[in-house]
């Protein structure tokens, strides 16, 4: 067997578990989005709308608690099970802080930053409904990364698993009952995926807490050690808020891309979020490979075993491109059937929602294509530990070319129509992807 194949089979035994629970957590919102498009263009711009901010707040919290994972299995590898428990219930006590103060915030102050970036007065009426009841899921979302992360840590990530299995359908089930009004229950509209969202939430981390709660060894780790240590706290912000400053950038400018759309109309908004979410949809293929390879990567360089970096890279790149070739030819072959899945067969109410989204969709692939070549540079280059480069090419080129360019043509010469704003999300793909493989041949070169 070659050595080449044995990579190949190492990155497959590692990418498929990795793809199964990522696609669990990304098939709910991408439904989500398309029962909102059945229901019109201004509630799914609204529900777009709350979900980016909504995930552009969250996003530095979760990039501070996922770090708690590698931090817990350091940890396990040296049997201090000690520390573990201090991280654990430290982290616990953190997230219901940290949930506490963002949810607050984000009742009381979204709607009003919202309306200075001049939104439609339709869709911040329906929005507003939507921002009190998410507001509540922060705490639970936090709280349930915090308990997936223990089990991560510990090698046991079929048990997050398995439970996002259970409650995925019955969280897409309560969804529709609650936004329709089936079976009894009242048609929330909008509401309804918010409080079908806190439920399921909830019920989450409630049942993960039960298996740590009742099951050796991991009841041991809430009942060692005083809950709130400031040594454990320390040492998850010191190695948490970096990354969450990474994730933070990335999500922050597509959060603006959003409101530039709502800018230019609410059909252009309602458009772009039913693609970007077909986008996010697929790009679970790259994001999770992106996790295989960075895990095969820091396995070969714990081993020294430097000459493995770039054949691993290529093939997880190769097997990327493989799949993202079939979603390209599966999107520019069935357009107009994706499309009416997303906005219902009322086509005569969403004809120019159609119009834009289809013009977006002939795009979304070539931005999915250079953004998976990005993202996977940037994971090989994090195992290498060189992700300060990417989060300055990051800012550079999409905070501080793209975006102002965008703005400027969006708010004062309204001169930019929404594929614009895709074509420019290609230009900036390309550029971060050429800098970061500048950056990682240059790294693997002196090694």
């Amino acid at each position: 067997m070659s050595h080449k194949l044995q990579l190949f089979k190492a990155l497959n035994h590692l990418y498929w578990p990795i793809l199964g629970i990522g696609c669990t957590y990304s098939f709910t919102p991408f439904i989500n989005t398309l029962m909102l498009g059945h229901l019109s263009p201004e509630l799914l711009a609204a529900g777009g709308l709350v979900n980016i901010c909504y995930g552009f707040i969250m996003i530095i919290f979760w990039g501070i608690f996922t770090t708690l994972g590698t931090l817990i299995s350091r940890h396990k590898g040296g049997e201090s099970f000690e520390s573990i428990s201090h991280l654990f219930k430290s982290a616990l006590v953190l997230a219901g802080v940290f949930g506490s103060i963002i949810a607050l915030f984000f009742f009381l102050a979204m709607g009003g930053l919202l309306q200075k970036f001049h939104q439609a007065p339709e869709v911040l009426a329906l929005a507003k409904p939507y921002i009190n009841i998410m507001s509540l899921v922060m705490i639970p979302s936090l709280l349930l990364t915090v308990t997936a992360q223990l089990f991560y840590g510990l090698g046991k990530p079929r048990i997050v698993m398995l439970i996002a299995f259970i409650f995925m359908p019955i969280n897409i089930g309560l969804n529709y009952l609650l936004m329709y009004g089936k079976c009894g229950l009242p048609a929330m509209g909008i509401e309804g995926l918010g409080v079908g969202s806190l439920i399921t939430t909830s019920l989450n981390v409630l049942s993960l807490f039960w298996v740590i709660a009742t099951q050796a060894p991991y009841k041991n780790y809430l009942h060692t050690g005083v809950w709130l240590n400031a040594t454990a706290a320390k040492e998850l912000l010191m190695n948490g808020i970096p990354a969450g400053l990474v994730w933070l950038v990335e999500v922050g400018f597509f959060s603006g891309i959003a409101l530039l759309m709502g800018m230019i109309s609410v059909a252009a908004l309602a458009a772009h979020e039913l693609v970007f979410q077909i986008d996010m949809l697929v790009f679970a293929l790259a994001a999770n490979m992106g996790q295989a390879l960075q895990i095969l990567l820091g396995e070969s360089v714990g081993k020294k075993q430097y000459q493995d970096i770039m054949p691993a890279y290529w093939i997880a790149q190769i097997f990327l491109m493989g799949l993202i070739g079939i979603v390209m030819l599966v999107t520019w072959c069935c357009p107009h059937i994706i499309i009416h899945l997303g906005l219902g067969a009322n086509t005569s109410l969403n004809a120019e929602t159609m119009e834009i989204a289809l013009s977006l969709l002939l795009i979304m692939p070539i931005f999915l294509l250079l953004d998976s070549l990005g993202f996977m540079t940037f994971s090989a280059l994090r195992a290498l530990k060189a992700n300060r480069f990417s989060l300055a090419v990051v800012i550079g080129v999409y905070w501080v070319i793209i975006l102002p360019i965008l703005g400027v043509g969006v708010v004062h010469y309204h001169y930019f129509n929404p594929t614009d704003l895709w074509w420019f999300l290609c230009v900036g793909a390309t550029l971060s992807f050429a800098l970061q493989f500048w950056r990682l041949t240059q790294i693997t070169s002196k090694i």
